[in-house]
């Protein structure tokens, strides 16, 4: 199960909620049948369903847990709903930056407009 990639922050954002609850779904339906799914296979696969503009992030956590294993300082597993929360987060975050590009454009075009109705004209 792999999420596709969206343009859109909110749209992709939305997808990716009912993606993780769908995953959830499912490693529960595998635990009712009798299987032993650890956090750390979990993990792997939620880190594997995502879309590669995910990459940079999750070159950060795996690079992040290394740092912490060589110095001596990771003392337990990620669990996967600290994950889910984290990649949830770091889509809020493209959706807050849209918007912002959005209202930048919006107060520089308003800008530049009222300044080109200033000038004198010949």
């Amino acid at each position: 199960m792999k999420l596709s990639e969206n343009e859109d922050p909110k749209a992709h954002l939305t997808e990716l909620k009912q993606h993780f609850q769908t995953m959830l779904q499912h490693h529960d339906n595998l635990i009712k049948m009798g299987s032993s799914l650890s956090d750390t296979r979990l993990n792997t696969l939620i880190m594997s369903s995502l879309p590669d503009s995910y990459r940079p992030t999750l070159q950060t956590i795996t690079a992040a847990k290394r740092a912490s294993m060589l110095t001596g300082t990771w003392s337990t597993k990620m669990k996967h709903d600290d994950l889910i929360a984290f990649l949830i987060e770091e889509a809020q975050h493209h959706v807050i930056n849209k918007e912002r590009g959005r209202n930048t454009e919006l107060a520089l075009a308003a800008h530049t407009k009222r300044e080109g109705q200033n000038r004198p004209r010949k």
